[in-house]
């Protein structure tokens, strides 16, 4: 069903849907750190590097939240190399997390977005503290 279509349940749009995106399979990383509702601090296990992880299966999940996702996929492509946007370093790929067959051949899906992670703190953080301003 991928990015479109209708469902009640957890959708994870298969990662050809993104072949711009590197992938990451989702062992690499470790030591996640909650940042917001569904989005966590991680570490590259070999490069050591901190991302930024934005999951599709998000507690309290809604139907519309994989689209969500799939937009937001796309408008980061559209930004990318733009200055002062948070670039998207690829995507967070592993077999469907609630598949009943043997996974065994079965397509990796996108489970998240890892993006570049900034210091200070999420947009959304900084937009209820109306600090904006302070950080030009």
């Amino acid at each position: 069903m991928g990015c479109s279509g209708r469902s009640f349940r957890v959708i994870y749009p298969l990662c050809d849907e993104f072949p711009f995106f590197q992938h990451f399979s989702a062992d690499q990383f470790s030591a996640k750190i909650k940042i917001a509702l569904g989005v966590f601090q991680i570490l590259d296990i070999s490069s050591k590097t901190p991302y930024v992880l934005k999951v599709v299966n998000r507690p309290f999940y809604e139907p519309h939240e994989t689209e969500v996702i799939c937009q937001e996929l796309k408008n980061l492509q559209t930004f990318r190399g733009v200055p002062n946007i948070v670039q998207a370093v690829g995507i967070a790929v592993s077999t469907n997390l609630y598949t009943t067959l043997n996974t065994k051949g079965q397509p990796l899906v996108l489970i998240g977005i890892v993006l570049e992670f900034c210091s200070g703190g999420s947009l959304e953080k900084v937009l209820s503290e109306h600090c904006l301003l302070q950080h030009f």
